[in-house]
């Protein structure tokens, strides 16, 4: 099979996961499909490079994807406790802190990919960063998405023993609605400038980071929303996902392989540890225990944004803490990385 054959079954590959995954009620399936796929590709030996403007698209609508979150009722239900939304967001990047720590000190990962692994936030963004700040990020990728299955199959299962389920289904963006050329052209001004900004700043994972935080300040004090059609989305995870994926040689395959016992167990405290906060913020907030559960939930904003939707919960309560956790992480994350990394170095013999 020649290189375009072996592209266009990679695609056809792609989409039959991605279907598969949707079908069973997996979030993020798009993304999901299409990285199991390259990886199968990859780990037999197909070596193929994704073309860098299509990835640098997919990471700046990624971004303006996140951004649209940011809508009143969200803004409003953060701002009546601040203190409340800071702190949970302080103590959950704070475990995810300590179990990167202990992978480091334990020579399980090197402390950078440990502590990019570990960060709870959107798994598409902590890849991206992580491969930008010189991290293992085919480990790192494994951490993330490993966490977003479990995150996905325990929220689910505990959605049905509390009786929470109501059996909707998050439909997500039309495919093809009717383009708005207004909001068409507001966005490539939101990704271009964005990106342009996060270039020159230097930001982490500029493509991502700079789309992200233009579109935020524009969707909050109503200058434009970006207008992501269901296409483009799937378009850009496809990207992602096919990034991710086919990283994943047989070398790499063959590590993940190995240290997959060890990743599962320390993931499982880590979802332990913020199930057990979550307790503790659904006294503080009067929130039930299963909203609490997912604010605190350790998995990507999208994916715990799709169980949000899916059960009777406090949705508004729940992206707002995710939100802010992961500005935070945003923040922080580097810094903790570099400086975890540089401290487990100085420490070694």
């Amino acid at each position: 099979m020649g290189h375009y054959g072996r592209i266009a079954a990679l695609l056809v590959v792609s989409a039959l996961f991605a279907a598969l995954l949707d079908v069973i009620g997996l979030p993020a399936a798009l993304l999901l499909g299409p990285m199991i796929a390259a990886i199968v590709f990859a780990s037999r030996g197909w070596e193929w490079e994704l073309p860098k403007a299509p990835y640098q698209i997919a990471q700046a609508v990624i971004g303006l994807l996140v951004a649209k979150s940011l809508d009143p009722a969200i803004v409003a239900t953060a701002w009546r406790a601040p203190w409340l939304f800071l702190s949970t967001a302080l103590v959950t990047v704070a475990i995810g802190l300590c179990l990167g720590w202990l992978l480091a000190r334990r020579g399980i990962l090197p402390g950078k990919t440990a502590i990019w692994g570990s960060m709870p936030g959107a798994a598409a963004a902590m890849t991206l960063m992580a491969r930008e700040d010189g991290a293992d990020w085919q480990l790192v990728a494994t951490m993330m998405w490993l966490r977003v299955i479990m995150v996905a199959v325990l929220g689910s299962s505990l959605a049905a023993l509390l009786g929470a389920q109501h059996g909707s289904h998050l439909a997500g963006q039309d495919w093809f609605p009717p383009i708005d050329m207004r909001h068409l052209a507001e966005t490539v001004v939101i990704g271009v400038a964005g990106l342009a900004i996060g270039r020159v700043t230097r930001l982490p994972a500029p493509a991502f980071t700079g789309p992200l935080l233009v579109a935020m300040v524009a969707v909050y004090f109503g200058l434009a929303r970006p207008q992501l059609p269901g296409w483009l989305l799937a378009a850009s995870y496809l990207s992602v996902g096919w990034q991710i994926g086919l990283g994943f040689t047989p070398e790499i395959t063959r590590k993940v392989a190995r240290l997959a016992p060890r990743l599962l167990v320390s993931l499982g405290g880590m979802i332990l540890a913020c199930a057990l906060y979550s307790l503790v913020l659904a006294r503080l907030s009067g929130q039930d225990l299963m909203t609490a559960y997912l604010a605190t939930s350790p998995g990507g904003i999208d994916a715990v944004a799709i169980i949000a939707t899916s059960v009777h919960v406090d949705v508004p309560f729940v992206l707002a803490m995710q939100l802010v956790r992961f500005i935070a992480v945003i923040i922080i994350g580097p810094l903790l990385a570099r400086a975890v990394a540089t401290r487990m170095t100085v420490a070694a013999p």
